[in-house]
């Protein structure tokens, strides 16, 4: 009865789980999430409730590791309401790292953090002190 049911739904679908997950590809604009090393320094360092400021992208993902506030997010992950101005925060945030700051910016958005992602126009390196730099990531403190 049922067990010869299982069984033959077993032999059929385990081909088929095998198969696609072996070749299972990270589309190519994915990203693997944020480093373990950078979430674990963010943690460490960063008071819980600071608010960091970084890309819409790269903050998003950050809320997601640690109990921490952010400046912007992706519009389409946010409430659009006068309180929350997602796409004036989204914009901010691109003018900040279009023109490599000012650091007085991220202050007026409540930031004591600054964090950049050297693939997202933060090549440039802040004179402010690191509190973690790793490949590709770098976690600055705004005094």
């Amino acid at each position: 009865g049922g067990t010869v049911v299982l069984a033959l739904l077993g032999m059929f679908l385990i081909p088929v789980v095998v198969h696609g997950y072996s070749h299972w590809k990270l589309a190519p604009k994915s990203r693997a999430g944020l480093p373990p090393e950078l979430v674990a320094a963010v943690r460490r360092e960063v008071p819980r409730g600071d608010v960091v400021f970084s890309d819409p992208t790269t903050a998003y993902e950050l809320a997601g590791y640690a109990p921490v506030y952010i400046n912007a997010a992706p519009t389409t992950h946010v409430a659009d309401t006068p309180q929350n101005r997602p796409a004036a925060r989204v914009k901010q945030a691109q003018r900040f790292f279009k023109n490599h700051g000012p650091v007085s910016v991220a202050r007026e958005a409540g930031a004591h953090w600054l964090l950049v992602d050297r693939t997202r126009g933060g090549r440039a390196p802040f004179s402010l002190p690191r509190a973690y730099a790793g490949s590709r990531y770098v976690l600055y403190r705004i005094p």
